[in-house]
């Protein structure tokens, strides 16, 4: 993401590198929600369903990081084109 946000400053598309510079600073915060997801998922038994500690540590290293960039694109990508109307006729 920092290296397209980079590549987009470059080309002088700002609104692109603004997005892409978004994306980035998740995805380095995703280690905060690495330490609170870990208070969750172990102190909290947040994953009590799973059984096997691999699975589970798994689960928590995907949920880590993916979930922070889903609600990023959320509110930067799919609200806006959701709320767009095009005229179809």
């Amino acid at each position: 993401m920092t290296i397209a946000a980079w590549v987009t400053i470059k080309n002088k598309n700002i609104k692109a590198h603004r997005l892409f510079m978004i994306r980035s600073y998740t995805l380095a915060l995703s280690f905060v929600w690495l330490r609170i997801l870990s208070d969750l998922v172990y102190k909290q038994n947040l994953l009590f369903f799973i059984k096997s500690e691999e699975i589970k540590d798994a689960t928590y290293e995907w949920m880590s990081w993916v979930l922070p960039i889903l609600l990023v694109e959320l509110f930067i990508s799919w609200i806006p084109l959701m709320k767009h109307k095009k005229n179809f006729r």
